[in-house]
């Protein structure tokens, strides 16, 4: 999640306010805005990312997505989305001593859509 529209004080649309609220208890954007981006920060750095697993059902809602990724990137593909286990599983491996090739273990653990 860029931090671009915390940086600049906008609003960051429905999805970007429930995130808040599930990451550091509020969608309120403090008076400085770079406040806010250092307790987002901190919330998602300070957790195992098998945690922000959590956050999957907030983004599950496709009409909400879809429309927030095409405001955003209205020239980026907008695609269906995985299997949230798998992904999550991968991000918590990736970094063990023996994930030597995360591109690899992404492959084997979350499988393509096309």
């Amino acid at each position: 999640m860029s931090s671009g529209w915390l940086d600049s004080g906008t609003d960051p649309g429905e999805l970007g306010r429930r995130v808040l609220t599930e990451l550091i208890g509020s969608a309120q954007i403090a008076a400085r805005p770079r406040a806010t981006v250092d307790a987002l920060v901190q919330a998602v750095t300070r957790r195992p990312p098998v945690e922000l697993s959590r956050l999957a059902p907030l983004v599950l809602d496709a009409a909400a997505v879809r429309t927030e990724a095409r405001r955003r990137w209205p020239h980026a593909p907008v695609r269906r989305a995985g299997d949230g286990a798998a992904a999550a599983a991968w991000l918590a491996a990736r970094d063990l001593p023996e994930a030597t090739d995360p591109a690899a273990l992404h492959a084997r653990l979350v499988p393509s859509l096309t």
